[in-house]
């Protein structure tokens, strides 16, 4: 009984993962958020919430996701659906995601399910653009865990 009761207290003090976080970017043109798990399990689906909020208009704006976003991932669904969606260097994905006015919020939600196989840490970059330069960008680390 102490066994199964140790298990239970380890997952509700998210210990393994699934409980998600919030990290925040602020820079002069804009601010970024990203609401995601940092640790998750094999197997496990998650959904990630990036909201762009414009402290200036960001002609061309583009949401560019790193390629730990995808790899050992599979990504069920995005939406919206952005206008177009290109692969980018390094394996990154790019959303084209249009203009946006000044103090305009782009909320953009991800659908994942983590691959089985799937454990290690990765890096997870968010970076906005605008007319092809970056805005702000965000760091954050992700562990898979058996």
């Amino acid at each position: 009984m102490c066994l199964l009761a140790a298990v239970v207290v380890v997952a509700l003090s998210n210990v393994v993962g699934q409980r998600a976080t919030t990290a925040h970017a602020n820079a002069v043109l804009a601010k970024l958020e990203v609401r995601a798990p940092e640790a998750v399990r094999a197997g496990l689906l998650y959904q990630a919430k990036i909201t762009v909020t414009a402290l200036q208009t960001l002609p061309q704006a583009q949401l560019v996701l790193g390629s730990g976003w995808i790899d050992g991932l599979t990504m069920n669904t995005e939406e919206p659906s952005p206008s177009t969606e290109t692969s980018g260097p390094s394996g990154s994905l790019v959303f084209d995601i249009g203009t946006l006015q000044q103090g305009q919020a782009y909320v953009q939600y991800l659908e994942y399910q983590v691959n089985p196989t799937s454990l290690s840490r990765r890096s997870q970059v968010v970076t906005v653009m605008s007319d092809k330069a970056p805005v702000v960008s965000l760091h954050r680390t992700m562990t898979i865990v058996p």
